[in-house]
């Protein structure tokens, strides 16, 4: 569900390819080009704008920069306040450069800065909430088929919403969850063995954590060789 706190990002077309920025919530200002955004820094609220150009241009030209502020009211702990400013970032991005995106795309882009650049191994959930979020309305989000329903949420007079902030933050990067990620897989890759396949890894976590999994209906056709590509072809055409 929605909250009544956002992040605010005003910002202007540059006619060169560098990314300057202020913040009403950071001192510094920020100022890279787009042809060489800086490598991630812990702490750094550049971060996040870095990471979005790099993700970017993965796939996308951009060329053109942009000179903004940023402000918000939504601490780091919790409430989506990573996936808020990068979204904020990918749209002013768009914006200037004449690229129109999808909803998904955003959601993945997003994906791709935190996993890709920031280091983090989480997931959509936050992101899918923020772009197809609105408000009195609960979402049902199908991770798997990438598929939203927005479901009628209760009158806002029937309930309250209290949010407490600690006053403590963390860096997510370094959290024992994604800690714990990281050391598997290089634990992984440092063995002689296939690291192509997908399915070995799991082989070897399923052998050292507890895994929990979804059961998709319909058949496994595992493609690996042009004899395996034939032979799943011609069960789809039976099939049909």
């Amino acid at each position: 569900m929605t909250i009544s706190m956002a992040t605010e990002l005003t910002f202007v077309l540059r006619h060169d390819d560098h990314v300057v920025l202020t913040s009403a919530n950071y001192p510094e200002e920020v100022a890279f080009s787009l042809a060489a955004p800086p490598a991630p820094q812990p702490g750094a609220w550049r971060n996040y704008a870095a990471g979005a150009v790099v993700a970017l241009r993965e796939k996308h030209n951009v060329r053109r920069g942009l000179a903004g502020t940023l402000r918000g009211a939504l601490p780091g702990g919790g409430l989506s306040s990573s996936a808020s400013v990068i979204l904020a970032y990918l749209h002013a991005l768009a914006v200037v450069n004449d690229l129109t995106l999808e909803d998904w795309e955003y959601v993945r882009l997003v994906q791709r800065v935190e996993n890709g650049y920031l280091g983090l191994q989480n997931g959509i959930l936050d992101q899918a909430t923020i772009v197809f979020g609105r408000a009195n309305t609960l979402l049902h989000i199908d991770t798997q088929q990438r598929q939203v329903t927005a479901l009628r949420g209760p009158a806002p007079s029937a309930y309250e919403l209290l949010i407490a902030f600690s006053g403590q933050t963390r860096a997510l990067v370094s959290s024992d969850y994604n800690n714990r990620v990281r050391a598997r897989l290089d634990a992984f890759l440092a063995m002689d063995t296939n690291h192509d396949a997908p399915g070995h890894f799991i082989s070897y976590l399923c052998r050292h954590e507890s895994v929990y999994a979804l059961k998709a209906a319909g058949a496994r056709l595992d493609i690996g060789s042009i004899a395996a590509y034939h032979a799943a072809a011609a069960r789809l055409r039976r099939a049909t």
